[in-house]
């Protein structure tokens, strides 16, 4: 991570403890993170609604959610609440809004400007 590798995979049989391994290294190391659990796509008929609705949730229940709000302000199609426990945002996923592309861009922002990690 230090060395500014783009690109570190984790792989084993399922139920190893790859998840919690990398969950514990990003902790320990105060890295930004927001864990997505791809699995529950299924949940959604694997669909662009569900990618959204899970995008959403991943990164409101993040730590660094109030930080990542100033990122996300500008992007059209994004709606955050504050609420007293927390934020709450919305993507307007019947629009395709924002833009995959947009998002991931705005969120690898907030880490090259944390110099948490080189740019993509």
């Amino acid at each position: 991570m230090k060395s500014g590798s783009p690109l570190i995979l984790c792989i084993g049989v399922r139920r190893i403890g790859k998840t919690s391994l990398i969950k514990v290294f990003l902790n320990e190391n105060n890295y930004p993170y927001i864990y997505i659990n791809a699995r529950r796509l299924a949940e959604y008929q694997y669909s662009i609604r569900g990618l959204y609705t899970l995008l959403a949730e991943s990164i409101a229940s993040s730590r660094f959610s109030n930080k990542l709000l100033e990122y996300l302000k500008g992007l059209r199609g994004v709606k955050a609440t504050i609420l007293h426990e927390g934020i709450s945002i919305e993507f307007n996923w019947k629009r395709r809004e924002p833009l995959i592309t947009s998002l991931i861009e705005k969120l690898n922002n907030y880490g090259r400007d944390r110099n948490t990690f080189s740019s993509l």
